[in-house]
């Protein structure tokens, strides 16, 4: 996540990088967090990812959306 004081986006690209070379398989998202939010928290603010994350679920399908 940009913005993240914990772990910049260059390690979480590492991270998944290695991921990749062990074998693993999926997609490396980046999302920008909304002025006043640390990308470490992006999981309060699901606007920018909540696209993403219910195109995965209907993809495999799973619910999407609450009801």
């Amino acid at each position: 996540m940009a913005g993240d004081a914990f772990y910049p986006l260059s390690h979480s690209r590492s991270n998944f990088a290695a991921f990749q070379a062990a074998g693993g398989k999926g997609t490396f998202h980046e999302y920008l967090p909304p002025d006043g939010v640390n990308g470490h928290g992006i999981s309060t603010v699901p606007a920018p990812w909540s696209t993403t994350l219910e195109a995965y679920l209907e993809e495999r399908d799973l619910p999407a959306k609450a009801n």
